[in-house]
């Protein structure tokens, strides 16, 4: 929150300021060594929907032993867990996800962003699998719209805000 007057330069004196620090901040483009730690930050990071359903999904067919198979044409990209000679789990994924990561005061609207899900294997034998940001920081800008209309929501008019 800004004072309304600013001096001769143009500076407006800051009243209060909010910063959010998620309890479980997911790590963005960095592999996890354990589809287990990936599905727990799934849990803790984002809403549920279909699309985190379905990673979750995939996420949990794989185990140390698994043999990750992937084929990817640029537009989307099947996915095979093997253990053994038995396959688990065949799933396809289109190239861009849509997860509705929870990165904002909860107050205000969470906004969807769009995710590009990599998997690999490790040389110690264990899947790794990792989501992507591809939308830039376009969701920084639906971000802040949603805290202005939260705030406007509840200073009402009696207080003008600017985002």
């Amino acid at each position: 929150v800004k004072s309304a007057y600013s001096d001769a330069y143009g500076v407006r004196d800051t009243v209060v300021k909010a910063e959010h620090k998620p309890a479980t901040p997911f790590v963005f483009d960095t592999f996890y060594t354990d589809p287990s730690k990936f599905i727990i930050a799934l849990n803790a990071s984002f809403l549920v929907t279909e699309e985190l359903v379905q990673l979750q999904r995939l996420a949990s067919a794989m185990t140390a032993k698994s043999e990750i198979g992937t084929q990817d044409d640029g537009f989307s990209q099947t996915v095979t867990v093997k253990r053994g000679e038995v396959t688990t789990a065949e799933v396809k994924l289109k190239p861009r996800c849509k997860l509705v990561p929870m990165r904002t005061f909860d107050e205000a609207a969470p906004v969807e962003s769009e995710f590009l899900v990599r998997l690999k294997q490790t040389e110690q034998g264990v899947p790794a699998i990792a989501l992507f940001s591809v939308d830039g920081t376009k969701w920084q800008g639906q971000c802040m719209q949603s805290i202005k209309n939260w705030l406007q929501q509840a200073l009402g008019s009696a207080v003008p805000v600017l985002a």
